[in-house]
């Protein structure tokens, strides 16, 4: 097989999603300023025209000052650019092999660096672990100066002031403070452990232990002395795959720094697999959810798009269920969260599943236990997640618990049988069904399409 030295990526459109961070701010600015609504998928094609190109033939008069003003929607805008799926494993992947990767873009590097400030490498490497994504922007981070620095993982659920613990990081002089909550000792071992003393001074760090001392798990939440923090990232520049759990702070605990356990005892999920955010958004639909969406004096405050009131016609039957707005049910939904602007036809029948915004489904299907995303459109008389369960042949570890997974803009055509732990991907045709069925354990993904 033929090795290659280089690879060279293309940048929007490929390796980063920023449709709607572009397209939304430009429609913005054509009804602002040539008084024109110019629907959403009429824009599209300007994806492929550099930036200057696409102010030029959309007609504005003053090319660098309207090219500005977009630059500015963009970047204030609150959706940010999105890496598509697969390529956090690629480019690491691709690294190891001693393959170099390349950008090429009609965009100026500098409008990159205007646009993804949180992006940007002296040596242009991707992030190879939680700590070297710090590192990587340790130059942004200096401009501001800190005393301390909060470190928090992108895929918890949880309600928590800070304040507290940053009071409580202060009150004991501590270099690093770790926020731990007590967990079942059977469980322990699935977590980075901290053994503390009376004072909650971690006297031991351990990750993943096959037999805890503790059953005190660290949560990812770390507030760091600002000089402990930045001498342990430089310090540990050249480690592999850095990671706070893993490197920095046995590393910190190597070298006797104060380090304190913060406990917590309130609500906290890990969503990081498909099971425990399908599980997560179970939960939200109890009478009283453990984590409740509701509470007044913690109000939880969400972008809300400009849509109609759900409908729900004399025929849909809702059960226990949390239903976004402009959505339309002429089926029945029972124990499910959907999202805004689903229509659900009629004779359909859902059960124990997330319908995200947009997803069309069509009359007389039965889909139990699925995760269905944005915009899917899903034909008359289709069945999903039928049968017994059979291990994911693809990727077990992901596509798991019995769930069918769908991905975004996927078409799922009339008449198809799919089964558990299951993945699709792409507009598939029923060609692409064998028999007309997608057994359990199996996976279709159509060409230019990722799972």
């Amino acid at each position: 097989m033929k090795r290659y030295k280089c690879v060279i990526f293309d940048l929007d459109g490929t390796v980063l999603n920023t449709e709607r961070m572009n397209m939304i701010p430009l429609q913005r600015l054509v009804k602002e300023e040539l008084n024109i609504l110019i629907p959403y998928n009429e824009l599209l094609k300007y994806m492929a025209y550099p930036g200057k190109k696409t102010i030029e033939e959309l007609g504005f008069k003053d090319i660098e000052k309207s090219y500005a003003k977009w630059v500015e929607y963009v970047n204030s805008f609150e959706e940010g650019a999105t890496l598509y799926e697969g390529f956090n494993e690629l480019i690491p992947r691709l690294n190891e092999l001693g393959i170099k990767c390349a950008i090429a873009s009609s965009k100026m590097k500098k409008q990159y660096e205007i646009d993804f400030p949180y992006e940007k490498s002296s040596n242009s490497e991707w992030y190879t672990g939680t700590a070297n994504a710090i590192y990587q922007n340790l130059n942004y981070m200096e401009t501001y100066n800190p005393d301390y620095v909060l470190i928090l993982s992108g895929d918890h659920i949880y309600k928590m002031d800070y304040e507290v613990m940053l009071d409580f990081h202060k009150a004991n002089h501590a270099d690093v403070t770790i926020a731990a909550m007590p967990v079942p000792i059977e469980e322990a071992s699935r977590f980075g452990i901290v053994v503390t003393d009376k004072e909650n001074r971690i006297k031991e760090f351990e990750e993943k232990p096959e037999k805890p001392s503790s059953n005190l798990a660290s949560m990812g939440i770390y507030i760091f002395s600002w000089p402990v923090l930045r001498d342990a990232l430089i310090k540990l520049k050249d480690q592999p795959n850095c990671d706070f759990g893993k490197h920095v702070i046995p590393y910190c605990h190597s070298k006797g720094d104060r380090l304190f356990a913060y406990e917590y005892n309130g609500y906290w999920k890990d969503v990081g697999t498909l099971s425990s955010y399908w599980e997560a958004n179970m939960e939200l639909i109890d009478i009283i959810p453990e984590f409740n969406l509701y509470e007044e004096y913690w109000k939880i405050y969400t972008n809300s798009a400009n849509l109609p009131p759900q409908y729900i016609s004399e025929q849909g039957v809702v059960d226990k269920c949390l239903i976004g707005n402009g959505s339309e049910i002429y089926g029945e939904i029972h124990s499910c969260v959907v999202g805004g602007s689903v229509t659900v036809g009629k004779g359909t029948v859902i059960r124990d599943s997330i319908i995200m915004q947009g997803v069309t489904i069509g009359e007389n299907c039965v889909i139990d236990k699925a995760i269905i995303a944005e915009d899917t459109v899903i034909g008359d008389e289709v069945s999903i997640g039928i049968g017994s369960e059979a291990p994911n042949k693809l990727k077990p570890n992901i596509y798991s618990g019995g769930l069918a997974t769908i991905g975004e803009k996927s078409v799922i055509p009339s008449g198809v049988q799919i089964g558990k732990n299951t993945a699709i991907s792409g507009v598939t045709s029923a060609e692409d069904y064998v028999g007309g069925v997608l057994e359990s354990g199996e996976t279709l993904i159509k060409a230019g399409e990722r799972v």
